[in-house]
């Protein structure tokens, strides 16, 4: 299961996932989204499976909960990757007898606040009408750890903080957004993706082109480190650069072991 998080930088992940190792993509009940343009966006079937193709469930948030309901097609034994928004309505969805391994990437919370901000002052006139400070008072403060910690509402401790971490070192394969590269093999080892990504040329030209897109994706300016905005949006977020910090130690120690 891949938790895309919102504004993690990670779209890169399902483009490469759906375009570059051909994966056959189903959005919901929608197999006719074109978010992902690989060989199409088909409905998953056994008759559109074969050359090794990746079978993908793309879960949008609202339809998560459903999932138990829905049935993901092929059964859930026979999908290779399932993505989501949702990591807790997904976590409590999937069956407990289900095998499978969660897998995320982690960008700092300073810079998913930014990056949401330019990208909803785009389209959401009250958002516009906001400078960044006056978004990061009004968005959800630490929506990672209240996530892994099911805490929607009520002030975070450490503790809180706690849970999160051992939530993630048990159950979360961990990328960094600043580097996508190292990210996206890792997963494509761990996962045994990477042989179809290794002999084929055109994978892995296509892969490196997605790379270099997602580095040139942000067009708007970064908060540098140190300033005034930098540490308000940190010190509101504090749990989740905490949890960001502990995940970049994680990604150096689960190299080790893949």
């Amino acid at each position: 299961v891949f938790w895309h998080m919102p504004f993690s930088g990670s779209g890169f992940v399902k483009d490469i996932a759906g375009q570059c190792l051909r994966g056959i993509v189903q959005f919901g009940d929608n197999a006719s989204d074109g978010r992902v343009s690989s060989e199409g966006t088909r409905k998953l079937n056994a008759s559109n499976l074969g050359n090794g193709a990746l079978a993908i469930a793309d879960i949008p948030d609202n339809d998560a909960h459903q999932i138990e309901k829905k049935s993901i097609p092929l059964g859930l034994n026979l999908v290779n990757m399932i993505t989501s928004p949702t990591f807790n309505i997904m976590s409590e969805s999937l069956s407990e007898n289900e095998r499978f391994s969660m897998f995320t990437l982690m960008r700092h919370p300073v810079n998913s606040v930014v990056s949401g901000y330019h990208h909803l002052s785009l389209i959401n006139e009250k958002t516009r009408q906001m400078n960044l400070l006056e978004f990061a008072h009004t968005t959800k403060d630490n929506w990672v750890v209240r996530f892994f910690t099911s805490e929607p509402q009520e002030p975070l401790t450490m503790r809180h903080l706690e849970v999160a971490k051992e939530i993630m070192r048990r159950k979360v394969l961990v990328g960094i957004e600043d580097q996508p590269e190292d990210s996206m093999v890792r997963f494509e080892r761990y996962f045994g993706w990477w042989d179809a990504v290794a002999r084929d040329p055109d994978v892995l030209r296509c892969q490196k082109e997605r790379f270099i897109s997602a580095v040139g994706q942000n067009q708007h300016q970064e908060v540098q480190p140190g300033s005034q905005e930098f540490r308000t949006i940190a010190t509101i977020n504090w749990a989740d650069v905490q949890l960001y910090h502990y995940a970049r130690e994680l990604f150096q120690e689960q190299g080790s072991l893949i």
